[in-house]
């Protein structure tokens, strides 16, 4: 599956010249620099998704879709960096665009705050944000996002040992 993957960000990084869309150029940057989080190279998916930010920031009428989601993508990098105050940083400028809780990308950019502040320690306040998300997931039907969300809370009283109630939430 690996060698597939590389296969096509291969393909995808020899079409960047030919591609005069901002959208298509922040979503193929995006992809890259996720591919490069993937292999480890977490330095290069933050040069990556850079540049998918200032594609994102041309790209007029998609400007507030896809601006939130690559500020959580260069969170994402700065957390695997373990550099927290950056992913912080990112992870809040991601719901400055688009802070709308019937939109799944918002939900994706509040699990990925929520993750920083359960990181730093901030376990109530990481609880209380994985909460609404899990509410606007179910009120979305977002199983998926639901399953992301009970890891998480169970990873938090796992924290605070409360293993009884880690099961349940890691078994949901």
């Amino acid at each position: 599956r690996g060698q597939k993957f590389k296969k096509i960000v291969s393909k995808l990084t020899a079409l960047i010249p030919s591609i005069k869309n901002d959208r298509l150029l922040t979503i193929a940057y995006n992809f890259i620099g996720i591919s490069k989080r993937y292999e480890i190279k977490y330095s290069a998916a933050i040069i990556y998704h850079k540049k998918a930010l200032k594609f994102a920031r041309n790209s007029r009428e998609y400007r507030r879709e896809l601006i939130p989601k690559t500020y959580r993508q260069l969170a994402l990098d700065y957390i695997k960096l373990n550099l927290i105050d950056s992913a912080e940083f990112y992870s809040n400028k991601s719901l400055i665009q688009k802070n709308d809780y019937r939109y799944p990308g918002t939900i994706d950019c509040i699990i990925t705050r929520a993750y920083v502040h359960q990181i730093n320690g901030q376990l109530e306040k990481s609880y209380k944000q994985y909460k609404l998300c899990f509410d606007a997931s179910k009120k979305l039907n977002l199983d998926e996002k639901k399953s992301i969300i009970y890891r998480h809370i169970g990873q938090i009283y796992m924290l605070i040992n409360q293993p009884k109630k880690a099961e349940v939430e890691l078994n949901n």
